[in-house]
């Protein structure tokens, strides 16, 4: 009996001991301040989520008294973000969180750039500080940054999304609000566009500015094209010309256009500089040869000469652009260029990207309605300009081995009328199909009877796509 009465003693005390450690309280003590003044904050709500709560005293600071666990730790005060934090808390133990608070960016007016550099001119010389001038802000500037639109196709209007242009970083010029930045690759011809805007450190931005420099003296955007493997599809009855120059010793510009059997096609090339003296050759489906034609001696009141050529045979036409005398290269060797159709106004485009099954994109497709004709760049981008109203479209590639696909569009006037396309690749099933066409029988694997389902030309095309 006497045993029994002291194990239950034992027992009593082990409980006793144990139930008053779990509610031994531990501590959380800290400060909260303003995050860019560091100012302490005072009479903001500290709530955790066990319900245990305080308010911080004058010099932003609090002391709680808590139960030991894992716990969220929330802090609230008027115009700044909520702040919340996971906390662990242990018996006997006193830690110490240091809280910042963030005030409300829609507390604060965004930045001001107040101006920009004026327009530059660069002859040739391909380095060039931009400036940003007076920049204000009532928070601190994070970053001050500018968009470089490098010069680009006239012709296409299918526009690229600002991540895919370069980003010009200012550093801020000492004791002044002016910005500075220097960008070392101006050797295009044309137009550059910098986009500049400020950012304070709460991701509030400027109105944007932009700046300009325009360089006259180099190659132009569409190099390399000095041969007809390099040679780049030209949108035809572009409203906008192509701006082309004679860069360097015996340089040549090739260009490319599907051509319509029956179709009239234009070469016209304009605004002339001084040294530059056009000479034309012709190539036609093959890359036959077909003729050369000086063009300078041709030139209109209106500085416009051309020249036009008939096509009795579809497919893929070349013409490549030379200076007549090909030591002659560089400063006012500019000119402008345009193929199309004298066939009167084509108000309407036509215009889209040429991927595959896995969104690569795709070169080198042929692209035809009855009216018009375009073939896709290296980013998979056709463009022609096209009449308006109803039109069936077909997309044809002769370079890899995809299906022609075909489809039915409306063409708007004044407008694009965009349509992406994607080019199926042609399947093992598709070159039996063909080889049952050409040898007459319509029999599937397994020898059972099957309609036709492409014809005697489809046939030959697939099978001479999967000897590729």
């Amino acid at each position: 009996m006497r045993h029994f009465l002291y194990l239950m003693f034992i027992l009593t005390l082990f409980t006793t001991i144990n139930t008053s450690y779990a509610y031994i309280p531990g501590k959380i003590y800290g400060t909260v301040r303003d995050l860019e003044s560091q100012k302490p904050i005072s009479s903001a709500a500290i709530k955790t989520s066990a319900g245990r709560s305080a308010i911080t005293f004058s010099d932003g600071s609090f002391l709680i008294d808590h139960e030991e666990g894992n716990f969220t730790l929330t802090v609230f005060a008027k115009g700044y973000e909520s702040y919340t934090v996971t906390i662990n808390i242990k018996a006997f133990k006193t830690i110490e969180k240091n809280i910042v608070l963030t005030p409300e960016a829609l507390n604060y007016d965004p930045p001001v750039i107040e101006s920009v550099s004026s327009a530059r001119i660069l002859n040739g010389k391909t380095s060039t500080s931009i400036h940003a001038m007076n920049v204000t802000s009532t928070i601190a500037i994070e970053k001050v940054e500018g968009v470089i639109i490098l010069p680009e196709n006239p012709q296409i209007i299918i526009l690229k999304p600002l991540s895919d242009y370069p980003v010009l970083v200012f550093q801020e010029i000492a004791g002044t609000n002016d910005y500075s930045a220097t960008y070392h690759h101006f050797s295009t011809i044309g137009k550059y566009k910098i986009i500049i805007q400020a950012t304070d450190i709460h991701g509030n931005t400027s109105r944007p500015l932009t700046a300009t420099v325009i360089q006259t003296i180099g190659s132009d955007i569409f190099e390399q094209d000095n041969s007809i493997e390099q040679a780049k599809p030209v949108v035809l009855n572009a409203r906008e010309a192509r701006r082309h120059t004679f860069h360097m010793n015996g340089d040549q510009d090739w260009i490319k256009f599907y051509g319509i059997v029956g179709k009239t096609y234009r070469i016209e090339i304009s605004h002339l500089e001084a040294l530059s003296e056009p000479v034309i050759d012709f190539y036609g489906p093959g890359n036959t040869y077909n003729f050369s034609e000086s063009l300078i001696d041709d030139v209109d009141d209106y500085g416009v000469t051309f020249l036009e050529h008939i096509v009795y045979k579809e497919g893929v036409y070349f013409v490549c652009v030379k200076n007549r005398d090909p030591n002659i290269f560089g400063a006012n060797t500019g000119y402008d260029l345009r193929v199309g159709y004298p066939e009167g106004d084509f108000e309407g485009n036509i215009c889209g990207i040429i991927t595959d099954a896995d969104g690569n994109v795709l070169k080198g497709v042929h692209v035809k309605t009855t009216k018009g004709s375009g073939i896709s760049d290296k980013e998979g981008i056709y463009a022609f300009n096209h009449q308006p109203g109803q039109t069936s479209i077909t997309f044809m590639s002769s370079s890899f081995c995809y299906l022609n696909k075909t489809s039915n569009l409306n063409v708007a006037r004044l407008v694009s009328t965009r349509l992406d396309m994607t080019m199926e690749k042609i399947s093992l099933s598709d070159a039996i199909k063909s080889l049952q066409v050409i040898s007459g029988f319509s029999f599937d694997i397994e020898g059972t009877f099957v309609d036709d389902e492409i014809d005697l030309n489809d046939a030959i095309y697939m099978l001479k796509c999967i000897d590729y």
